[in-house]
């Protein structure tokens, strides 16, 4: 992993076989990262992906174990419950130019993916909300 800190960005160069979820916390633990908003393009070999089911509060998830280019990964960073937790959608190409998307639990890198993290000035934070059953972004 490489990581270069500029004035306003975190640029992270993820290496291959490097977990996508788990490198970012580490970067927002190492960095004392309180919020951020998160981008990434790059490949991946393995993807975790979920549908959030509102009626069922669950997610439906599934996995991809193939060559997939990350056309877009988007996000953000806030803490919840003592520690940094990542929320990214992301939509993923496919071999046939063919797209996948979805919530993204978790991937590994392929060739390389290049992250830029924008710091918040203030601290982001999750908190449950009964009514979906989740860790929804509170503001207040």
């Amino acid at each position: 992993m490489e990581l270069l800190e500029d004035k306003r960005v975190l640029i992270v160069k993820l290496e291959p076989g490097e977990p996508v979820v788990g490198s970012l916390l580490t970067v927002a633990r190492g960095q004392g990262l309180k919020g951020a908003a998160l981008r990434a393009i790059g490949a991946v070999g393995h993807a975790r992906l979920g549908f959030f089911l509102p009626e069922e509060k669950r997610y439906e998830t599934r996995d991809f174990r193939e060559s997939l280019e990350v056309l877009s990964l988007s996000g953000n960073l806030a803490q919840s419950d003592g520690g940094p937790v990542i929320h990214a959608h992301v939509a993923l190409g496919r071999a046939d130019f063919s797209v996948i998307g979805g919530h993204l639990f978790e991937a590994t890198v392929s060739v390389t993916l290049e992250v830029f993290l924008y710091p918040t000035a203030g601290r982001l934070e999750r908190r449950h909300d009964p009514h979906f059953d989740l860790r929804l972004l509170d503001l207040r």
